[in-house]
């Protein structure tokens, strides 16, 4: 503040007032710098953070009560209104080990995304095994003789049975790998769902195959333009005669030396 005075630019000098509402724009926006380092990032999963992401965002802004916190409030809500209807940001948050239901900002939306986990499992066939050779059947010598039926208990037995059949529910092989899924622990936040699923996906083959496809797209286009960037400074005027598999080259060394 004194070299502006000194400066003569007084103009440019910031009053102790718009240093405190800087501070507080400072703490309003601090979430926002946290969640776009996290959905920026390219070494880890970030397609599966959109959604909670933007419910604690949504939290944060409730507490907050200043002029800035609801423009970025009203910004937020018109622009993720749907986001929790997405199919391809809600079967990752799903399937993330380290959130599942628990991304959701209501069970009503958790529901839904479990509904559509299901039906995309359902779509998927997987190859069949072949069939062991069965054993050579038992001699007729040696077969089990048939139980005989009891002409006391034949009643209750049928009664009993067809209860077990109207209140039992066959469940598809989806709809268990789901329900597996939804059991299995969850992970700690800072360990890689994707070596989760490789290390489970003998158990829950389908939801691994989703889970490999949809866990893999970046959440935002940072990752690419990075990368159009880096091209920029290796094509030069210095260098305008490399060919393009050259440039591929260099681009593909350069990535894997920042990695």
């Amino acid at each position: 503040m004194s070299l502006c005075a000194l400066q003569g630019k007084p103009e440019l000098c910031i009053a102790a007032e718009e240093v405190a509402a800087l501070r507080v724009a400072m703490e309003t926006l601090e979430p926002f710098y946290e969640a776009t380092v996290e959905l920026s990032s390219e070494l880890h999963t970030s397609v599966s953070k959109v959604i909670p992401l933007v419910f604690l965002l949504q939290q944060c802004l409730q507490e907050d009560v200043t002029g800035l916190a609801d423009l970025l409030k009203t910004q937020l809500n018109e622009r993720f209104r749907n986001v929790g209807l997405k199919d391809h940001l809600r079967l990752a948050t799903l399937l993330d080990p380290r959130f599942k239901r628990d991304g959701f900002s209501s069970r009503t939306l958790s529901d839904e995304a479990v509904e559509k986990l299901k039906r995309t499992a359902e779509s998927i066939n997987l190859p069949v095994p072949q069939p062991a050779d069965e054993p050579a059947a038992a001699s007729e010598e040696t077969a089990t003789p048939p139980k005989r039926l009891s002409l006391l208990w034949s009643q209750f037995d049928a009664k009993r049975r067809q209860k077990e059949r109207s209140s039992a529910r066959q469940f598809t092989a989806a709809e268990i790998e789901v329900r597996r899924h939804m059991e299995n622990p969850s992970l700690e936040r800072d360990q890689d769902p994707l070596a989760w699923w490789k290390d489970v996906a003998s158990s829950t083959p389908r939801l691994a195959l989703i889970a490999k496809d949809v866990l893999g797209i970046p959440a935002t286009s940072v990752p690419s333009e990075r990368l159009f960037s880096k091209a920029g400074e290796v094509i030069s005027s210095r260098r305008g005669s490399l060919k393009a598999k050259h440039v591929d080259m260099i681009l593909f060394l350069n990535n894997i030396r920042d990695n």
